[in-house]
């Protein structure tokens, strides 16, 4: 009898602890949504009315509108005018989601409408389509949290039974609260420290920082910004150059300052590169060196050897001008 029992207990265990899967959440983005006879003020907001209903759902991790038109720009993509299945497949995949959500917010008359299209990345279908209609503007924040519960499958709470509290998103702080002043910084390796904000950081092999508002200096260089001068002997790196960057190799994911030696290269270039090879993703800014590389010039470049793959016209010899 004990033999069977001990027997019994562990299936039983089995039993229940199937029943209970664990609930992945989908990642999505929520494209801007366009406006007719609409101000766009008016549709960016309810844009942000309906990534705040969906992420409250807890079905879904949202994708941050900052970072959503980061990777757009760095990747030279217009979302706006986006409307079709095909375009919003290729925005997914650009940002690594599992589905976007498209739509309209319109006026006809006195009646406000509020449209909006899912589209599965994976199988390029519209999973979900859902339109909501009230006669003022000022439901707008209710007419984007009922299609998201919509769009998640659930309902409102019942009024009479006791509400169940949802815990509101807290808004996020800025990278400069998160941060951490650290006035010098002098080592043979300096560690990364992710919350340091260094008015100066000399390191004999490596300096890594989380931002630099004033001067870096060693034979590697690594921060997040850089807001003052970074000098990597062999390379630097930043992601976001608003100063000046110099070493033989300079790396940035963007660009707002100058890049300075041998081997230039950024993402979106909105300052100046001077250098024997620079590259750029997108070029709003000027380029000037022996070989001069973009994707797409909406700037100058001045060179011996120019390369652009779209959006110029060679004004002189040597010289490339974008629109």
């Amino acid at each position: 009898m004990k033999n069977k029992l001990f027997l019994l207990i562990p299936a039983l265990l089995l039993i229940f602890t199937s029943g209970a899967p664990c609930q992945q959440k989908t990642k999505i983005a929520v494209l801007a949504l366009e406006g007719l006879n609409v101000p766009a003020a008016d549709a960016a907001i309810v844009s942000d009315f309906l990534r705040v209903e969906l992420y409250r759902t807890g079905k879904y991790t949202v994708l941050e509108r900052e970072n959503m038109d980061q990777v757009l720009s760095e990747q030279a993509f217009q979302q706006t005018g986006c409307t079709s299945q095909e375009c919003a497949v290729q925005i997914g995949k650009l940002l690594n989601v599992e589905q976007v959500v498209m739509g309209i917010v319109s006026r006809l008359d006195n009646n406000y409408y509020l449209s909006v299209r899912m589209v599965d990345i994976k199988t390029s279908e519209i999973v979900f389509s859902n339109k909501e209609e009230s006669g003022s503007a000022g439901n707008f924040s209710s007419m984007a949290r009922q299609t998201a519960l919509k769009m998640a499958g659930q309902k409102e709470p019942d009024t009479i039974a006791a509400p169940v509290p949802v815990a509101e998103p807290e808004p996020p702080k800025t990278a400069w609260q998160n941060s951490r002043f650290v006035p010098i910084k002098i080592s043979i390796a300096s560690g990364y420290d992710s919350a340091a904000v260094s008015l100066m950081d000399l390191s004999l092999v490596s300096a890594k920082s989380k931002k630099i508002l004033g001067f870096q200096v060693s034979l590697a260089c690594e921060a997040e910004e850089v807001y003052g001068f970074q000098e990597g002997i062999i390379s630097g790196y930043a992601g976001k150059c608003y100063g000046f960057q110099s070493g033989f190799i300079n790396k940035a994911g963007s660009c707002y300052g100058f890049q300075s030696g041998f081997i230039n290269e950024t993402g979106s270039l909105y300052g100046f590169q001077a250098g024997f090879i620079n590259k750029a993703k997108v070029v709003y800014g000027f380029q000037a060196g022996f070989l001069n590389e973009c994707e797409a010039l909406k700037g100058f470049q001045v060179g011996v050897l120019n390369k652009v793959k779209r959006g110029f016209a060679p004004l002189l010899i040597g010289l490339n001008i974008g629109w």
